[in-house]
C-alpha cells in the first residue's frame, strides 16, 4: 500500500514512496522542530451552474487537521569487543540486521498496528474506521475472490478494477492461487494479478480468524497522501563503546522517529474470503 513519507510534514504536498524504512528520507536536522499537521477537507464548496448576472454565495469550508507525534521506533544489540575481533564482520552484520528490523517493525505498524499506545493505529485495527465487508458463510470459490477488485469500485476512489491493490495475508494468497475456474484457465490470484492494480501478501496481515482472511484493498485512483507517515528523524544506528567498556561491551542502538495516520478512510476498504469450509 503506497504511504506518504513526509520529513517536512508540509500541509497540502502530496507526493509518492513505499512504505519502507530503507527508503525513508534523511533525517532532519537535531533540534529542528517540525510539527506534523495534515489539514483534511471534510466538506467545502459546490459547483454549480448559473444564470448570466446570477450571483454566487460564498460557501463555508470544513477542514480538520491530524496533528501527530514522533514515536521512538528502537532496537539494540550488546557485543563483546572479543566476539568483534574473532568473528569478521559481525558488527557490520548487526547493522544491517538492525536496519532490517526497524523497517519490518514499522510495516507491522502501519499494517496491523492495533492502537494500544506506543502502538499505531494500523489499517487493520478495528478504530481506523475503514469500511469493510464480511465473507459467506460458505467456503469461497473462484468468482468470490476473482471479484474482489471490482468490489472494490466505488466511482470516486476507485474508477475501475485497475484502481484496487490487494493486499493478502498468506493463507489467504494462498487459497486464492488454488482456486481455478470451472473450464480451467488462470487461478483467481493470477487473474486478480492481471486484471486489478495488483495484488500481493505481507506476513504482517492479520492471520485468518473463524477461517477467513481480510484482503486490504487500496483504491489507488487518487494518488497518494489518504495516509502518511511522517519522519522527523531516519534510521540513525549510535555506536556506544564507552558505557560498557569495563566489560569489554560494544552497544549499537538504531533509532528513527515515525507516526502514522489515516486521512482518508474511503480510499481503502476490508474485504473477506472464506478460506475453509
Amino acid at each position: 500500500m503506497p504511504i506518504r513519507y513526509d520529513r517536512k510534514h508540509q500541509a497540502w504536498s502530496s507526493s509518492s514512496s513505499k512504505n519502507l524504512l530503507a527508503n525513508a528520507p534523511s533525517s532532519t536536522k537535531r533540534g529542528q522542530a517540525l510539527l506534523a499537521s495534515y489539514p483534511v477537507f471534510e466538506d467545502g464548496a459546490t459547483a454549480e451552474l448559473t444564470a448570466k448576472g446570477t450571483a454566487k454565495d460564498a460557501e463555508a469550508a470544513t477542514i480538520t487537521a491530524k496533528v501527530l507525534n514522533p514515536t521512538r521506533l528502537t532496537a539494540r544489540y550488546v557485543l563483546r569487543v572479543e566476539d568483534a575481533n574473532r568473528l569478521m564482520g559481525l558488527e557490520e552484520s548487526l547493522r544491517a540486521d538492525l536496519r532490517g528490523t526497524l523497517g519490518e517493525q514499522l510495516d507491522k505498524q502501519i499494517i496491523a498496528g492495533d492502537g494500544t499506545s506506543p502502538n499505531f493505529a494500523g489499517f487493520f485495527d478495528d478504530g481506523a474506521s475503514i469500511s469493510s465487508a464480511t465473507a459467506p458463510s460458505a467456503q469461497s470459490k473462484y468468482e468470490d475472490v476473482a471479484v474482489l477488485a471490482a468490489n472494490a469500485i466505488d466511482g470516486k476512489y476507485c474508477r475501475s478494477a485497475m484502481g484496487a491493490r490487494l493486499l493478502f495475508n498468506v493463507s489467504g494468497i494462498q487459497r486464492a492461487s488454488a482456486l481455478f475456474p470451472t473450464n480451467g484457465g488462470y487461478s483467481a490470484a493470477d487473474y486478480l494479478a492481471e486484471h486489478s492494480g495488483g495484488i500481493m501478501a505481507s506476513a504482517h496481515t492479520p492471520v485468518k480468524a473463524s477461517k477467513k482472511s481480510k484482503i486490504l484493498t487500496y483504491r489507488m485512483d487518487r494518488g497518494a497522501g489518504s495516509a502518511v507517515c511522517p519522519v522527523w528523524q531516519g534510521l540513525e544506528i549510535i555506536r556506544d563503546q564507552y558505557s560498557g567498556a569495563m566489560r569489554g561491551e560494544i552497544a549499537l542502538t538504531a533509532i528513527a522517529l515515525h507516526s502514522f495516520a489515516i486521512l482518508r478512510t474511503d480510499a481503502y476498504y476490508i474485504q473477506e474470503i472464506q478460506e475453509d469450509a
